[in-house]
């Protein structure tokens, strides 16, 4: 389990999330589920819910996601693309909040 704790600030123009010293606190836990040759799919636990916190994290430690046109790598885009694959890799496996009323 890899846990990046970089502070993240948006630009309120463009929207542009950055790691920057005056950010807010941020916490991603990414922790490896299989690697192949060229790629590694992992399973990313956002602790805060920053703005596009676990994309910018990824790309903060060196390992951007998979046809992110924001915060990605062209050249793994375009080497990726020769085998099909061309759409964003970024999937929620479940999603859990409390109700406002119900309260559970």
């Amino acid at each position: 389990m890899k846990k990046v704790t970089a502070p993240l600030l948006k630009n309120e123009v463009n929207s542009i999330v950055r790691v920057n010293p005056n950010g807010k606190p941020s916490e991603t836990r990414f922790k490896v589920l299989e690697q192949f040759e060229q790629a590694t799919l992992v399973q990313a636990s956002p602790i805060t819910g920053r703005t596009h916190q676990i994309r910018v994290h990824a790309q903060y430690v060196g390992h951007p996601l998979a046809w992110d046109d924001r915060y990605g790598d062209p050249r793994f885009d375009a080497y990726t693309k020769k085998f099909g694959l061309n759409r964003l890799f970024l999937h929620a496996a479940n999603i859990k909040f409390t109700h406002p009323v119900r309260k559970h």
